[in-house]
């Protein structure tokens, strides 16, 4: 059974039962989702896709700062990782329209995720609101995250 977001157009992977990461087919799926569909949020556009192949939580992508990014080299500082994260150029795209969205708030806030509460100040965007960015495809970043390990135990087999 697919299910659908009533606010997209593409519909959105059926979670597994109990629980479970995402299957192969399913982040594919929403690989597709957040690099084509362009009624998908770009909020839910990249967190989704920097937890999916670069296993960001949720913390690391809601207190990235403009300053964290290098847009020479594609990067960015998540966290406390040691090293900056390369990023692919499907991740870098998606990125671009997640700050091109930020850009149209003219807001002085340094984090790259900027809402409508945030937007005049200088905090992150809320934890309640990055825990639920990923409502519309009924998986929460956690899940999202741990695809990186299910993904390569895949590809070995």
């Amino acid at each position: 059974m697919r299910t659908s977001s009533p606010s997209t157009a593409w519909p959105c992977p059926p979670t597994r039962p109990n629980g479970s990461p995402p299957a192969l087919d399913q982040q594919r799926e929403l690989f597709r989702r957040w690099t084509t569909d362009e009624h998908v949020h770009p909020h839910e556009a990249v967190v989704g896709m920097l937890a999916l192949l670069h296993g960001a939580s949720s913390s690391e992508v809601r207190m990235l700062q403009i300053n964290d990014i290098d847009q020479r080299a594609q990067t960015v500082r998540l966290g406390k990782r040691p090293h900056p994260v390369p990023l692919d150029p499907a991740s870098w795209t998606v990125l671009q329209r997640c700050l091109a969205h930020r850009e149209a708030w003219r807001t002085d806030n340094p984090h790259a995720l900027v809402t409508k509460g945030t937007k005049a100040g200088r905090r992150p965007a809320s934890t309640a609101y990055l825990s639920h960015v990923l409502d519309d495809c009924e998986f929460p970043p956690r899940m999202i995250r741990s695809t990186r390990l299910d993904g390569s135990r895949s590809s070995r087999c």
